[in-house]
């Protein structure tokens, strides 16, 4: 199997988007009467939920072929691999209902349909300010300090809710 090792200006660049998905993550955090607005936002912030639940939890990448594909991994920067604590059927239906058309997705009633915010948003923003708090402490003052400033302030802002 042929391994992918993310470069330095590979992983400085993967930062961009890290912090990217964390931070629409916090900026989707409101709320409107307008239903297709609000289910279009519900829906944008689970997007993000997913991308950085694989980034949180996968030990390794996927491969293809016999080649690791190059997947962004939490534990490229020293930050490993945990579970976040997300409900296994809630899991499940980020797999499942967001981005894929299934017939369990039909078959849900009206009540079983949100998204809890505390069981689905919450365990990943705090994942991600522990990672970010990570990054801050033992990644960025040696390899990217010009960016400290905003992961700090991004951290502040997942304090903050």
């Amino acid at each position: 199997m042929t391994k992918f090792t993310p470069s330095t200006e590979q992983l400085k660049g993967a930062l961009e988007h890290i912090y990217y998905e964390i931070a629409q993550l916090t900026e989707t955090l409101i709320g409107t009467n307008n239903v297709a607005l609000n289910n279009s936002l519900v829906e944008s912030r689970l997007i993000h939920v997913r991308a950085l639940q694989d980034f949180f939890q996968k030990s390794a990448r996927r491969t293809r072929k016999g080649n690791e594909l190059d997947d962004v991994l939490s534990l490229d920067y020293g930050f490993g691999p945990q579970p976040v604590n997300i409900p296994p059927a809630y899991q499940e239906r980020l797999n499942k209902d967001l981005a894929h058309l299934t017939y369990s997705r039909s078959q849900r009633l009206p009540k079983d349909k949100p998204w809890p915010h505390d069981q689905v948003v919450l365990p990943i923003l705090e994942r991600s300010k522990q990672f970010s708090e990570h990054l801050i402490s033992s990644y960025l003052p040696t390899n990217c300090p010009e960016k400290l400033k905003e992961w700090q302030a991004l951290v502040d802002r997942i304090k903050a809710m």
